[in-house]
């Protein structure tokens, strides 16, 4: 009775599992599909990402080419207004120089003039006294000496000449010297126009200067950027690496899931044929398998009630326990009689169906274990269910028989733990 009893659990127990391992498997393929759909949007987006980076780069190259061949054209054309305004400003010197010794000649020979004239002037003066003593002499003596009258008049029309002549020499002087002040002036005037023409080209060349530090501004700004891009990639990368390595390990789990599943499978149909297996056994020695059913039925009633009244009709024995080698209690009382004479029959047909199983039970376990175990985390032990109790004590019964069963339930249990190994958090 207790190994059908633990025959069904386990049976129900392994219907239960099945359907929490396609649950759980329909949860890992709507992972799956999440993190590829994920895995596709960061591809996309690095792809993305890596286009603009391109144009980026190309307008950058650009903008460069640009700058500078502007930069070019600009110390080019303040080159060549430099050299211009060089020369010119040397022919201005040059011709400055010349009417400088112009003004110097001029200068000088107004010099002389002034002390030609001074001369002149006290000449005349004592010249002036003489006529007028030798006027005075004539008058005095009346027309005494003709020829010094002559000469008189001859010497006032040359003196009356010279300072005519002085006099148009020196409205000749004052017109150079006006016009030398003018053609002076006019060159200050020019002096200025070509030192304001200076100012403005070092202020052009103050704000091409100006020009460049904000390019190399811009140019480190544009670096700082393209530096905080490759951050941001190398971010999204180690992302998808990480987003890939949990698919593998989803994978991993989903294919270790459906060994699981198909390990489940495979046992329940080693179940259902033992089942059926003793079915048959059972109706040709006679025993009736619903009768057999209701009194596995009744005993686990009696098992689990706290009643202590008397029951009519094959009254529990006292309950005796004792602790498997798992530590869970194994009910010893002894069985009512019919199901001692079922399971007599029973035991004996269905120990090498259970063998059998047990071996491959052990052969699938070990390999559910050893695939089970992909991701490199912390296993969390879990507590045991009543199911699983159900089935220890099923299988103790098997161990009176001599049967390897306490080697199958350890793999077993291996395998349910490896099941609910965490997976990596998103």
């Amino acid at each position: 009775t207790d190994y059908v009893n633990g025959v069904n659990d386990m049976f129900y127990e392994l219907v239960d599992n099945e359907m929490s391992l396609r649950q759980h498997n329909q949860v890992v393929t709507e992972k799956n599909i999440m993190l590829s759909n994920l895995c596709r949007t960061l591809q996309n987006e690095n792809k993305q990402l890596g286009a603009n980076l391109k144009i980026m780069q190309g307008k950058e190259q650009e903008w460069r080419e640009n700058i500078q061949k502007k930069f070019d054209e600009s110390l080019e054309n303040i080159r060549k207004q430099m050299g211009e305004h060089q020369a010119k400003y040397v022919k201005l010197i040059q011709e400055n120089e010349v009417y400088r010794l112009k003004i110097d000649e001029l200068v000088e020979f107004e010099r002389k003039r002034t002390t030609d004239y001074s001369n002149y002037k006290s000449h005349a003066s004592q010249l002036g006294l003489c006529v007028l003593c030798c006027y005075y002499i004539i008058l005095c003596k009346k027309n005494k000496n003709k020829k010094i009258q002559k000469l008189q008049e001859t010497e006032k029309i040359n003196m009356r000449t010279a300072v005519d002549s002085c006099k148009q020499e020196i409205k000749n002087l004052t017109k150079k010297l006006a016009r030398s002040l003018e053609e002076n002036s006019q060159l200050e005037k020019k002096c200025k126009e070509h030192e304001s023409k200076f100012t403005e080209t070092a202020r052009k060349m103050q704000s091409n200067a100006d020009t460049i530090n904000q390019f190399k501004e811009m140019k480190t700004k544009v670096l700082q950027e393209n530096t905080d891009l490759h951050q941001e990639l190398k971010n999204l990368m180690a992302k998808y690496t990480q987003a890939n390595t949990y698919n593998d390990v989803l994978q991993q789990s989903l294919r270790a899931g459906s060994r699981k599943a198909d390990l489940l499978q495979k046992l329940c149909r080693g179940l259902q044929q033992q089942n059926t297996s003793i079915k048959e056994r059972m109706k040709a020695n006679g025993i009736d398998y619903q009768t057999v059913l209701q009194n596995i039925v009744y005993t686990n009633k009696v098992n689990n009630s706290s009643a202590t009244a008397a029951v009519p009709t094959f009254a529990p024995a006292p309950v005796s326990s004792s602790l498997d080698h798992h530590g869970t209690e194994i009910d010893t009382r002894p069985d009512p009689p019919f199901i001692t004479d079922a399971n007599a029959s029973v035991s004996a047909a269905s120990a090498s169906d259970t063998s059998a199983s047990t071996n491959a039970t052990d052969k699938a376990s070990g390999d559910t274990a050893t695939t089970a175990a992909a991701p490199q985390v912390e296993e969390k032990q879990e507590e045991k269910t009543p199911s699983q109790t159900n089935v220890e004590t099923s299988t103790q019964s098997t161990i009176n028989e001599n049967q390897p069963v306490p080697e199958t339930e350890q793999k077993t249990d291996q395998s349910q733990q490896s099941e609910q190994a965490p997976t990596v958090a998103e």
